[in-house]
C-alpha cells in the first residue's frame, strides 16, 4: 500500500516538474495534519507521519525541498485549484 502511494505520489509531482521552469523553487505539499496515521504532530511539534515520509523521500530523490503545509482537507482541493500549494499529500 505504501509503495502504492508512494508510486502516485512521485508521479504527481514528476507532472508537476515537467511544468516548472528551470529556476529552483520549493513545492508546496498540503497535508490535513491531524489524521494519524497519516500525518499529525508529533511531541516536538513538527510534522510527522505517512504522507510526512513521502514528501521527504520525494525531496530526498528529485534533490528539491518539499515544505508541507497543514490545510483542512475540506479545502484542499479549491486550494489547489487556487494556486495556495503545489501537490496534495
Amino acid at each position: 500500500m505504501v509503495r502504492r502511494v508512494t508510486c502516485l505520489a512521485a508521479l504527481l509531482v514528476a507532472g508537476l516538474l515537467y511544468h516548472r521552469t528551470a529556476a529552483a523553487q520549493t513545492i508546496v505539499a498540503a497535508s490535513d495534519v491531524g489524521l494519524p496515521p497519516f500525518s499529525m504532530t508529533g511531541d516536538d511539534g513538527q510534522y510527522e507521519g505517512m504522507d510526512i515520509d513521502i514528501a521527504a523521500a520525494l525531496s530526498k530523490q528529485m534533490g528539491e525541498t518539499i515544505k508541507v503545509i497543514d490545510q483542512p482537507w475540506s479545502t484542499t482541493y479549491p486550494g489547489l485549484n487556487a494556486g495556495k500549494f503545489d501537490i496534495v499529500l
